[in-house]
C-alpha cells in the first residue's frame, strides 16, 4: 500500500454554522457598498433589502451550480449556492449588513474585502541564472527538484496549475508558455511584477537562459479575482477554477486579507473558506499563502477559525522561513508570515531568484535588466531578481512540489493523490523546521523525498 494512502488525516474539509457577530464594522480592507450573505442551507430564496434585491454569488443559471449543490451534499458541505452579494451604493453596507444578520434565515451577513497587495532569448544574450536558484538544490536547503528527474510526469506534464493572480507580463523571454493565458476573470493590470516572478517560479522554461520552473510542461491559467473590471472576490475566482480544474489540478491563491489589525490567510472570509473547502473536495489541491501579517493564526481574536478540532478547509497552509543562506534555515523571521498549528508547510520568505518585470522597479530587477536601443532604460521583458519572497514567494515552491508529484502520480498510478493525503504525505516528508524554533510555520517540502516515499510500493 502506497503511504500517501495511509497519510490521510481526514476525509474531507469542514466547518460548523457561522456565528453571527454583535456588529459589523467597516474597516478600510472592507468594501462598504459589497454585502455578501449568506443563507442557511434549507432555505429557498433570494434576499432583499429595501427594495434592492441580492445576485446569487453562483448565478441560478450557471451550469456549475448543479455540481456544486451535488459536491456539497454528497460530502455534507454548506452549501456554496446559498450565497449572495447586494450592492450598497450609499455606502451604508454594514447597516444593511446587520439588517440581514437580524433575520433567523440568514446565516451570516458581512462586508466584502477590498483588493489588497499580493503577498526564446533576445539580444543582449541572457545568461543562465539557474545556479543562482538554489531554492530548487536538494533538501534541506532547497525543495530536492533533482530527486524528480527520471520520474514519469515529473516536469508537471499531467496537470494544469492555475494562480489566482492580479496580473503578469505577457512578453517575458523566460515564460514561453504564459501568454495568453487568462482563463477567468479580468486582467486588472496591476501588480506585474508580482504575477511574473510568480509564473517564473512555476513554469519558466529550462531553455539554457534565465531561470527554470519548478512545473515547466504544466498547463499554466491565470484565475483573476476580479469578476468584472470593478467586482473583486477570490471566492468566486476560486469557483470559476472549479469548473476548469479537474481532479489532480493545482489552485494556487496569490491574495491575502485582512484580519485584526493585520494581513491574514484569505480563508478569514467565510465564502472564500466554503469555496476553498469545495475544490477540495473536487479533488483539486489548494495552496493558500498565510499572508505576511506575522500573526498568530491560534490567538482568541480568531476565535477558532484555524483550529482543526474546529474546522478545515483543506487548503495547504503556507508560512515563509528564512533560506537556505540565512543563519538559522528553516526557521520564522520576525515580521515576515503568519505562523501556528493550522500553518503546513513552509517556503522561503527571502533571497527567491525568478524572473520579474523590470516597469516595477528597476532596482527590484538587480539580477538581470539589460539595456536595449528599444528599452534603454532597461527591457522588462528580460528583467529577473534575486529578491523574490515573503508567502508570495514561499507558496508557489509549495504549488511546484503539488503539481510535480500530481503529475507523477498521474503518469504512474493512473491517478492522482487525494488533496488532504498530499499534504498530510507533504508535512511527513519535508525537511523539518528547527525544533527550538517557537513559531510554528511547517516543515519545507522535498520532493525527492515525497515522490520516494509516498508514490513507490
Amino acid at each position: 500500500m502506497l503511504l500517501y494512502l495511509l497519510a490521510a488525516a481526514t476525509a474531507s474539509p469542514y466547518r460548523p454554522v457561522l456565528e453571527k457577530p454583535a456588529r459589523v464594522l467597516w474597516n478600510p480592507a472592507l468594501d462598504a457598498q459589497q454585502v455578501i450573505i449568506k443563507l442557511h442551507d434549507d432555505v429557498d430564496g433570494v434576499p432583499s433589502f429595501d427594495g434592492r434585491v441580492a445576485s446569487p454569488v453562483v448565478p441560478f443559471t450557471h451550469p456549475i451550480r448543479s455540481e456544486l449543490e451535488a459536491l456539497s451534499i454528497d460530502h455534507e458541505l454548506p452549501r456554496v449556492t446559498q450565497y449572495f452579494h447586494m450592492e450598497s451604493p450609499n455606502g451604508d453596507g454594514a447597516a444593511v449588513a446587520e439588517a440581514f444578520n437580524e433575520m433567523d434565515w440568514v446565516e451570516l451577513a458581512y462586508l466584502a474585502s477590498v483588493p489588497l497587495p499580493p503577498p526564446g532569448d533576445l539580444d543582449p544574450e541572457t545568461p543562465d541564472f539557474r545556479a543562482e536558484q538554489t531554492w530548487l538544490d536538494a533538501a534541506p536547503g532547497g525543495i530536492g527538484l533533482e530527486g524528480g528527474l527520471g520520474w514519469p510526469g515529473h516536469r508537471g506534464d499531467e496537470v494544469v496549475v492555475a494562480n489566482v493572480e492580479y496580473s503578469w507580463d505577457r512578453d517575458h523571454e523566460d515564460l514561453e508558455t504564459a501568454g495568453d493565458i487568462l482563463a477567468w476573470g479580468v486582467d486588472s493590470g496591476v501588480y506585474k511584477f508580482h504575477g511574473t516572478a510568480v509564473l517564473g517560479q512555476l513554469f519558466a522554461q529550462d531553455n539554457g537562459y534565465g531561470v527554470q520552473g519548478i512545473v515547466p510542461n504544466a498547463e499554466p491559467i491565470i484565475v483573476s479575482p476580479f469578476v468584472d473590471e470593478e467586482l473583486y472576490s477570490v471566492a468566486q475566482a476560486i469557483l470559476g477554477a472549479v469548473e476548469i480544474l479537474a481532479p489532480g489540478d493545482v489552485l494556487l491563491i496569490e491574495q491575502q486579507a485582512w484580519a485584526l489589525d493585520n494581513y491574514a490567510p484569505v480563508e478569514v472570509d467565510p465564502l472564500v473558506f466554503d469555496a476553498i473547502a469545495v475544490a477540495v473536495t473536487a479533488g483539486i489541491v489548494v495552496v493558500e499563502p498565510t499572508g505576511n501579517g506575522y500573526q498568530d493564526l491560534d490567538h482568541p481574536g480568531f476565535q477558532g477559525i484555524f483550529d482543526r478540532e474546529v474546522q478545515d478547509s483543506g487548503a495547504i497552509l503556507v508560512g515563509g522561513g528564512a533560506p537556505s543562506f540565512a543563519e538559522e534555515p528553516r526557521t520564522w523571521e520576525a515580521g515576515g508570515s503568519s505562523y501556528g498549528d493550522r500553518v503546513d508547510v513552509q517556503g522561503w520568505i527571502g533571497g527567491i531568484v525568478t524572473t520579474i518585470n523590470g516597469e516595477y522597479d528597476g532596482a527590484y530587477a538587480d539580477l538581470f535588466f539589460p539595456s536595449t536601443e528599444s528599452h534603454p532604460d532597461g527591457d522588462p521583458r528580460q528583467a529577473y531578481t534575486t529578491q523574490f519572497g515573503g508567502t508570495s514567494g514561499a507558496s508557489p515552491m509549495v504549488a511546484g512540489v503539488a503539481a510535480a508529484a500530481q503529475s507523477v502520480s498521474i503518469a504512474l498510478h493512473g491517478e492522482p493523490i487525494e488533496p488532504l493525503a498530499l499534504r498530510a504525505l507533504m508535512v511527513e516528508t519535508g525537511s523539518p523546521q528547527p525544533e527550538d524554533d517557537p513559531y510554528r510555520i511547517g516543515p519545507q517540502p522535498d520532493l525527492d523525498r515525497l515522490l520516494r516515499y509516498g508514490l513507490l510500493p
